[in-house]
């Protein structure tokens, strides 16, 4: 299983308790099993990724029979519960940026064909994940501890894709140069997740990534170095320029910084005549002046993690196509001074049409 031991979930639960697998990766067996996402309220807003929403699936030692589906009187369901489920347990937090649709569809593709046993799958993932960071400081402990899951290895004893991938079909490298590229830069590498992305979304990935805001980038999540003596292995996170190749940048799990950085939380506010068909978007220059950040602005726009120092925000109105910013209108923009380890909250208003927008410091509460 991608050169690691397989652990049953009780091991793994004794092995996060002893240090929180301290960002490596860990091969799990168990039975998979999804509560309904029935009845979701809407997020609230700058919900961080990793803290999941709308779904809490279970990952057990034993099949244990959480999800029970009601049926009318004419056979149509009619409702479901779900039981708790007993330890050992781990709750595996599915985040598509990395590991893709492609290894939890073969999940769900079981599921659907109405058999509500717990599906036996062997997984690979790890806690203490960069985007953690998205969280309040006082709730990062928690979103370290979350079990972030690399790749689903089987299902119910049949093998899945290698690597989980969402490549647009216009980047010019293929998996297979990527994954050779990776390699000669960090020899004897296993990719456990591999995407192509337009660069300013490298950050749904790792927030510490600084590609650009132009082009498109491959972000990979590798193992690295000797397995250790607890069957676990180092992680690196590696953005690839898709156009010429070069490896951009290498971060390896856990996350550190040289600063703690600071977390700017971005939401908007468009009046339906003001924005019309057009999309709210935003782009963050950094102390020299050149764009760091940018991305399209939204209610659940993520936290934005920024090095201390001055910045410029800048928000705007355009049509939104494949990722990239139309002709933009009605802009507005705010100086920032961040300082280490502080939590910023900004709001974009646009009140009516053909009004440029104005930024207001909000509350960063989510």
């Amino acid at each position: 299983m991608v050169g690691l031991p397989v652990h049953t979930v009780a091991q793994a639960v004794a092995i996060s308790e002893v240090h929180g697998l301290d960002g490596r990766a860990i091969a799990v067996s168990g039975y998979w099993t999804d509560a309904p996402a029935a009845g979701c309220p809407f997020p609230p807003p700058n919900q961080p990724p990793i803290r999941g929403w709308c779904t809490s699936p279970a990952l057990t030692q034993t099949a244990q029979h959480l999800l029970t589906i009601f049926h009318s009187v004419d056979g149509r369901p009619s409702g479901s519960s779900w039981s708790p489920p007993q330890p050992p347990f781990v709750v595996p937090q599915s985040m598509n940026e990395t590991l893709g649709m492609t290894s939890i569809s073969d999940v769900e593709a079981h599921r659907a064909r109405g058999n509500l046993d717990p599906v036996r799958v062997v997984l690979v993932g790890h806690a203490d994940d960069p985007r953690a960071w998205q969280c309040t400081a006082a709730e990062r402990a928690t979103c370290e501890a979350i079990f972030v899951v690399d790749r689903v290895v089987w299902v119910e004893g049949v093998a899945t894709d290698p690597v989980a991938q969402s490549a647009k079909a216009r980047s010019v490298q293929t998996r297979g140069d990527v994954e050779a590229i990776i390699n000669a830069k960090l020899p004897g590498s296993t990719s456990l997740a591999l995407t192509a992305l337009e660069a300013p979304e490298a950050t749904s990935v790792d927030p510490r990534f600084r590609v650009g805001i132009e082009g498109m980038v491959w972000t990979a999540r590798v193992t690295t170095g000797e397995v250790g003596s607890d069957g676990t292995v180092g992680l690196v996170n590696v953005a690839v320029d898709d156009q010429t190749g070069a490896v951009l940048q290498q971060l390896p799990l856990p996350a550190s910084f040289s600063v703690q950085p600071a977390a700017l939380r971005l939401n908007e506010v468009v009046d339906h005549a003001a924005g019309g068909s057009d999309a709210p978007f935003y782009e963050l220059d950094g102390p020299t002046g050149v764009p760091v950040l940018s991305g399209y602005l939204a209610w659940g726009t993520p936290a934005l993690l920024i090095d201390p120092g001055s910045y410029v925000l800048r928000g705007w109105l355009a049509r939104f196509a494949d990722g990239v910013a139309g002709k933009g209108h009605d802009a507005c923009q705010f100086s920032i001074a961040a300082e280490s380890s502080t939590e910023l909250a900004l709001t974009a208003t646009w009140p009516s049409h053909k009004t440029a927008c104005t930024w207001a410091t909000t509350k960063p509460d989510f």
